[in-house]
């Protein structure tokens, strides 16, 4: 199956899964005040810290060594149930520390037990789900992986649904929605043992040291990329208080639909850069794939924006009108943060880790400087503000970066072709071809 041919069933359901994810963002919102829905946006903001926290990059490094290094996979199998078994312990302590240290407490988390419980149960499963999703997408199961995404998003929308006849009750949410994660990961588990066997499972502690120290400089850019994305929620938690939160993530389920194309591309892009053998395709192809994400993410953020002061108010109620200038702030880092989502799996390909790492750093500066001098001013749209700088700064140190390693024109990955509008055509046909 070629690329655009995986991309165009994995992007199918990718949508489908992303759809319903949205439906969720709204159902959420519509149930919840914005100060619950704040509190529910902290906690799987938590969630989601917390699991990149722990994985250490094993997700990248596992795709890595199976198609590049050509590692056994009952071995790879055997590192990650073993790293996961290890994190389970890992992230207990974490959470013990980051309770008794009043991290959670200075956030505006609190110390609920319960909730620090359903905090673990989540963040384990999601750290089970990233570990194995890495031998998933190695071993190039993509009608396997669309049809998990299908079923996780129909887990959480249900579990989401039955926050109506309990009440509305935001403690309520958190719990069906971990439970409904963790029974996921269950399943996701299950679905790849089921796909891969028969194979001989073991433990290599020379071939786990080398997956950490690659896997490591993911971690590092992941972690780096996910607060550049998702750590304003603190910033806005500590100064703000949770309805500024409810407004800022209401806004960005708005980013998640500019998001989808690169996100979706840039998933499909790690696995098939790796077994390309000559160097030269690898960069024309990344730079290929940058201005194409551009090319469909640049529309669809101009018609949001347009149409945002009717699009919030209608789909999630008047008491988020106020997160309109916020949403529209947001659309523009968006577009920027295209490239730095295509890129930084190009550099991963290749083992350079340390551009992605770099422009990380530097876009991390710029967001954690501007979100504390601009969100005491300015709230949920200070923290958009520093976001699209954030976004920006990634975006130039990213192309700067890609000229360098590859001597490739910045335009090259930046300004779209005629071979691309075909590209798009082709893979349209290819799709209503699979449908008919």
């Amino acid at each position: 199956m070629n690329f655009y041919r995986s991309l165009s069933v994995f992007g199918s359901s990718k949508f489908l899964s992303t759809a319903i994810i949205f439906s969720i963002g709204v159902i959420t919102a519509r149930l919840l005040t914005p100060e619950g829905r704040g509190i529910y946006a902290l906690f799987f903001m938590m969630v989601g810290l917390g699991a990149n926290l722990s994985n250490l990059g094993l997700s990248q490094a596992n795709t890595y060594f199976l198609n590049r290094e050509k590692v056994d996979r009952g071995i790879l199998i055997g590192n990650t149930a073993a790293f996961v078994l290890a994190s389970c312990v890992g992230l207990g302590l974490l959470l013990l520390i980051a309770r008794t240290s009043g991290f959670l407490t200075s956030i505006g988390f609190g110390s609920n037990l319960v909730w620090l419980g359903l905090l673990w149960l989540a963040t384990f499963a999601t750290v089970v789900d990233l570990s194995f999703a890495g031998l998933i997408y190695g071993s190039h199961l993509y009608t396997l992986q669309s049809k998990n995404l299908i079923i996780q998003a129909a887990l959480l929308l249900g579990a989401t649904i039955l926050i109506i006849p309990t009440g509305s009750d935001v403690g309520t949410a958190l719990a069906l929605r971990s439970g409904a994660v963790a029974l996921f990961s269950v399943w996701y588990v299950f679905s790849f043992w089921r796909h891969v066997r028969p194979f001989r499972m073991s433990v290599s502690i020379p071939t786990f040291v080398k997956q950490i120290k690659f896997g490591s400089r993911n971690w590092l850019q992941n972690l780096i990329g996910l607060l550049n994305y998702r750590g304003y929620i603190l910033v806005l938690g500590a100064l703000s208080g949770h309805e500024a939160i409810g407004l800022f993530s209401v806004s960005m389920l708005l980013v998640e639909a500019v998001r989808f194309f690169p996100d979706t591309i840039g998933t499909l892009l790690l696995p098939h850069l790796v077994k390309l053998k000559d160097d030269r395709d690898a960069d024309e192809f990344a730079a290929q794939t940058c201005r194409l994400s551009l090319l469909i993410t640049i529309p669809i953020a101009l018609l949001l924006m347009v149409f945002a002061d009717w699009i919030v108010p209608f789909v999630f109620g008047v008491e988020y009108l106020a997160a309109v200038a916020t949403a529209q702030m947001l659309l523009i880092g968006a577009v920027m943060g295209t490239i730095y989502q295509v890129m930084t799996r190009y550099f991963t390909s290749i083992a350079k880790q340390k551009y992605s790492i770099f422009a990380a750093c530097i876009s991390l500066v710029v967001a954690i400087g501007s979100a504390f001098v601009l969100i005491p001013q300015y709230s949920a749209f200070g923290a958009a503000i520093a976001f699209s700088l954030s976004a920006l700064a990634s975006a130039i140190v990213m192309l700067i970066s890609f000229l360098i390693q590859t001597r490739l024109p910045v335009s090259s990955a930046v300004f779209a072709t005629r071979n691309d509008f075909s590209n798009i055509w082709n893979s349209i046909k290819s799709q209503i071809g699979l449908r008919l």
